[in-house]
């Protein structure tokens, strides 16, 4: 019996690499890519990022993602180049570090950076770049837990459209609203700077897999630790017993060298 390519059947599916159709696009992480429908971020596809902290390492994950096929040329049009959309919403003063980007194998001269007035525009954007064919990626974040259903539902269908990725970061209160998202992802920080994720959606797999995943080497937690000596005058010395004690009457005895070092010593711990 013929089956049209883009019938997705379960009964398919072998496991976790098997049975999808479209470009499954390895996300970097072998633990996380052997849990994911497909074997990595579909493409196309929509998938959601919950998450409440920024810098914690989320786009670590996407890294490789945004890097994957920057050489990628439009099909059908072989002197274009397929690009990637950053979609920033208002109030969001950061900006993408291009040097890091670069490093990962992003190509700058194909990432374009949108700044959106408000979430109306951001969501409007993001529909155009998936859409529009040019766009191999999409990636936009929503300050806002709440989100029409039919928004959602539109930028699903616009990345089957264009064949593009669409990755949505939102706020973590957003799990309990229903969403089309193939995949969706619960991600918090731990401890020694890795991540917590929590898969809460696969299309075609069981939900509420758990994954711990070091995203990113902080040398700061990796160097031992070192004491630090200084040299302090009696008066900074007695200064900071003063604070240390909550004494608000100056000290007035001379203060020897071991009780300089013990208040140092108080200080830093």
């Amino acid at each position: 019996m013929f089956a049209h390519p883009k019938v997705f059947r379960i009964g398919g599916m072998g496991g976790a690499g098997g049975g999808l159709t479209g470009e499954a696009m390895p996300s970097g992480f072998a633990a996380l890519d052997a849990e994911l429908a497909g074997g990595g971020w579909q493409r196309p596809g929509l998938t959601e990022i919950l998450c409440n902290h920024v810098g914690i390492g989320e786009l670590s994950l996407l890294l490789r993602g945004l890097g994957a096929g920057s050489s990628d040329v439009r099909p059908g049009h072989p002197n274009e180049s397929m690009h990637v959309l950053w979609v920033i919403p208002q109030g969001q003063a950061w900006v993408p570090y291009a040097p890091a980007l670069a490093q990962h194998g992003v190509n700058l001269e194909h990432l374009a950076i949108v700044r959106a007035r408000n979430t109306e525009d951001a969501l409007w954007a993001a529909e155009q770049g998936l859409k529009s064919g040019t766009c191999r990626a999409v990636l936009l974040r929503l300050n806002e837990t709440g989100c029409n259903p039919l928004s959602l539902r539109r930028l699903q269908q616009a990345a089957a459209a264009g064949n593009s990725l669409m990755w949505l970061l939102r706020p973590l209160d957003a799990a309990a609203s229903p969403s089309p998202a193939g995949t969706r992802i619960v991600l918090q920080p731990a401890e020694a700077g890795t991540l917590r994720l929590e898969l809460i959606k696969r299309r075609g797999l069981p939900q509420g897999k758990s994954l711990r995943l070091a995203a990113r080497t902080l040398a700061c937690l990796a160097r031992e630790a070192k004491p630090v000596r200084a040299t302090l005058s009696n008066g900074q010395a007695a200064r900071w017993l003063d604070r240390m004690m909550g004494n608000p009457v100056p000290l007035t005895e001379p203060v020897t060298a071991g009780v300089r070092e013990r208040a140092f010593t108080r200080e830093r711990g």
